[in-house]
């Protein structure tokens, strides 16, 4: 039989776990056993440059360049306009509210905005000037913005090399990943969003780790139940919450996971698997625990953060029931209370008899 051919041979017998065959030839001379213990056979039509741009130092170096010029690209002028931007007069204040710790309401969940509040902290930020008004100016308030929109630059600029860690993850080749990185690393929507103090930029992140560590996951599947195995579970868990928990859109990357997971689940529910239920059972616990447990934990926890630290009353109290803003320090509901004192004829009888 001439021609290459495709060999995927599991083997799930007592000796070891399983090992992956990829598309092999009958002429390859030398094979490579990856990290995620799929031998890849060399192929003898592979050119110089070729093999010079697969090897572990032309990546690094290839990725260490989309990166620096991430970086060059979303910071570059990035204190103009020293004014306020679009969502800035939203987000912006938000962060100023953590920082003077007063009660807000928004639609969407608070860690990206506990970020921006933890950056303005950072930066020494008094969090006194509130973004009024789109075209305020930072400069006359003396307001470190700059310190601020860093947060969502150093975000955006990292988004890039994990883009081409996915594509390589994936099987693509350097110049694959590379151009793949290269469409958000020039994408001009990416880098307005990420110089200026918005969500997006912590969202698309931690979109990106998330179909990472799924990815690093799946690749894992013949060796279930391992320490790595276990950590890749964890970690998507871990960044797909956050992913939720940076803004309500995010549920949508909720929703790809699951349903990747679903279709796992249900290929390794296949009869023509030979599985037990047994078996079945263990991967669905795993993968509760992993998916469904840890992320709701981690996103509930985030709100237990951002209501320890608004304990004062702010715009948002009008939102919420009155039992919850008397819980509030400096609510109006709570400053203008009268206490009222109840007496009673008979007590009063009894204590005036017992007196004489």
């Amino acid at each position: 039989m001439s021609g290459p051919q495709d060999v995927g041979i599991r083997n799930r017998g007592k000796a070891g776990p399983s090992v992956r065959f990829a598309t092999s030839s009958p002429t390859s001379p030398a094979s490579e056993l990856d990290d995620d213990h799929t031998v890849n056979y060399n192929s003898r039509g592979r050119t110089p440059i070729e093999k010079l741009l697969e090897s572990e130092e032309a990546s690094v170096a290839i990725v260490g360049l989309l990166t620096l010029l991430a970086f060059a690209l979303r910071f570059y002028k990035i204190n103009h306009p020293d004014q306020v931007v679009f969502d800035e007069v939203h987000f912006g204040k938000f962060a100023a509210h953590y920082i003077s710790r007063e009660y807000y309401f928004d639609v969407h969940p608070p860690l990206a905005k506990m970020l921006f509040g933890l950056a303005g902290w950072f930066v020494g930020f008094d969090g006194q000037f509130k973004f009024e008004s789109i075209g305020d100016s930072y400069t006359e308030a003396h307001v470190p913005y700059v310190g601020l929109r860093a947060l969502p630059a150093i975000l955006g600029s990292l988004t890039i090399p994990v883009v081409y860690a996915i594509m390589k993850e994936s099987g693509y080749s350097t110049i694959v990943a590379a151009f793949s990185a290269s469409l958000i690393l020039f994408d001009n929507a990416h880098i307005a969003q990420s110089r200026l103090i918005l969500l997006d930029a912590p969202l698309i992140f931690f979109m990106s780790l998330t179909i990472y560590s799924y990815i690093r996951f799946r690749k894992l599947r013949y060796w279930e139940f391992s320490p790595e195995w276990w950590g890749w579970l964890l970690a998507t868990g871990a960044f797909m919450a956050c992913t939720w928990a940076s803004k309500v859109n995010g549920i949508l990357t909720v929703v790809c996971i699951g349903i990747a997971v679903i279709i796992d689940l249900w290929d390794i529910l296949d009869i023509k698997k030979g599985h037990s239920m047994e078996y079945f059972t263990k991967h669905f616990m795993a993968r509760s625990v992993g998916f469904i447990v840890l992320p709701i934990i981690l996103y509930l926890s985030f709100f237990w953060i951002h209501l320890s630290i608004l304990t004062y009353a702010g715009p948002g109290d009008s939102f919420m029931s009155p039992a919850f803003q008397e819980t509030l320090r400096g609510n109006e509901m709570l400053l203008n209370s009268q206490g009222k004192a109840f007496s009673s004829p008979t007590l009063s009888s009894m204590i005036f008899i017992l007196t004489t």
